[in-house]
């Protein structure tokens, strides 16, 4: 029996597709890449992992009100170990990242263990996490074919 060029097509294009969405994690694994991210202090790894919507959050409410403030008064940024400069160069990942260097070892986000991870409820397109021995819970969204943290705050 003779396969058609089509056909065969056909079958590599499902497979590749099957292979590119099975390897795309689950929402378990993007909160252990999340926390292992902070642990490690790889901030550009913890960043590329928030929603859309958080990134634009943080660029919005913390970052571009920060940069404004400080190129008007620079002579206030000894305070925070940066120069207009650094600032005026600054990107929301730039500031995130150097927020969270700031903020770490103070962070609870990065200081539990990250192995016994457990989904307390998932809905279609989100997930809430929960890590044993931390009090906060993750809420994950999925983005395309990908799982996103939000950081947004959940009830309990």
């Amino acid at each position: 029996m003779k396969f058609s060029n089509v056909f065969l097509v056909k079958i590599i294009v499902s497979l590749s597709l099957l292979a590119f969405i099975s390897g795309c994690g689950s929402a378990r694994n993007t909160v252990f890449e999340f926390k292992t991210a902070i642990n490690e202090q790889k901030w550009d790894n913890a960043w590329n992992l928030l929603t859309s919507e958080d990134q634009k959050h943080f660029e919005n409410n913390l970052f571009k009100p920060f940069r404004e403030k400080a190129l008007k008064e620079p002579d206030q940024l000894g305070q925070f170990k940066l120069t207009k400069e650094q600032v005026e160069k600054m990107s929301a990942k730039d500031f995130f990242a150097y927020a969270m260097s700031q903020a770490s070892g103070k962070s609870p986000a990065g200081s539990s263990p990250v192995m016994e991870v457990e989904v307390e409820r998932k809905l279609k397109n989100t997930a809430i996490i929960k890590i044993k021995n931390d009090p906060k819970e993750y809420l994950v969204k999925k983005q395309g074919f990908s799982w996103k943290i939000s950081l947004q705050n959940l009830e309990n």
